[in-house]
């Protein structure tokens, strides 16, 4: 079934794991078979993705940070993903998702810890009136479901520590500082021709 075949093949190819990938017909001892052929990327996994942020909200005060993940593939068991994110400069950030399968079943569990530092500016009027120097360190994880290779739904928990610091701004304004908890149902539609730089396609996010 050559059709039944492409798709398959298909689906191994948008894992992002094969620099190329193909079949065709063999013969030997008077039979005749098919031959997958399937050259892994020499660059990866893992696979390290760079690029800058820069984020500039008035024309005195810019965000400029160097973003980053870093993916490592078949973790423990095959289909894993193990992914970190990270952030340098004006925003400190580094996030960690484990994606892990249950056998061969569309369920995953995905547990995840993260520490963000950043600036978060208040403004009234379009005029800053303060600036808070924002810190959450949490941790948690998702239960998921796999609808298909492109669309995923997530319930999910996290629990961590916020602490806001003001550093700029009235002094009447508060510090705030204590436990946050979050409960999470997310469904994610992923029809991009690239996770990297999309040309075209359709990106669904609810939450």
């Amino acid at each position: 079934d050559p059709q039944l075949l492409e798709r398959e093949l298909t689906k191994l190819w948008g894992t992002g794991r094969f620099e190329t990938l193909n079949y065709g017909w063999v013969r030997e001892n008077g039979k005749t078979g098919l031959i997958v052929h399937a050259k892994e990327k020499t660059y990866g996994p893992p696979f390290l993705e760079l690029g800058l942020l820069v984020n500039n909200t008035s024309t005195d005060d810019a965000e400029i940070n160097l973003r980053g993940r870093l993916t490592f593939q078949d973790v423990h068991r095959s289909g894993s993903e193990w992914r970190t994110d990270f952030s340098l400069g004006s925003r400190l950030l580094i996030g960690t998702e484990y994606f892990r399968p249950f056998g061969e079943s569309r369920f995953f569990l995905a547990p995840a810890a993260s520490y963000d530092n950043r600036q978060q500016n208040i403004f009234d009027g379009g005029d800053k009136i303060a600036e808070y120097r924002q810190k959450t360190a949490k941790i948690g994880g998702d239960l998921g479901y796999s609808l298909n290779a492109r669309s995923e739904m997530r319930l999910g928990y996290s629990v961590g520590h916020f602490n806001a610091k003001r550093s700029i701004g009235d002094p009447v304004l508060p510090d705030l500082s204590g436990t946050q908890s979050v409960a999470t149902f997310r469904w994610n539609y992923f029809g991009q021709n690239s996770p990297q730089v999309p040309t075209r396609g359709l990106l669904l996010t609810g939450s």
